[in-house]
């Protein structure tokens, strides 16, 4: 099935596209193969303390994806 992945975050601003997934994929094993694929990472603890929507609706990294969704991974600004 295809998802459609967006990030919003300084160091992940460029990653946007489309992944191919197993059926019962969850948002956290989405993230995982996109990023992986593109040479990058978010850490499991990172896409936790991001605010994580799915199809505009705030869900949790185990939430199970459907064809067609679209995941938005809105990273926090830490300052320091």
């Amino acid at each position: 099935m295809t998802v459609h992945l967006k990030f919003r975050s300084m160091d992940l601003e460029a990653m946007t596209g489309a992944a191919d997934v197993p059926n019962g994929a969850t948002v956290e094993q989405a993230v995982n193969q996109y990023l992986a694929a593109q040479g990058a990472e978010l850490s499991g603890e990172n896409l936790r303390q991001s605010m994580i929507l799915v199809n505009r609706m705030a869900v949790r990294a185990d939430q199970v994806l459907q064809d067609g969704d679209e995941v938005m991974v809105l990273r926090s600004v830490e300052a320091g």
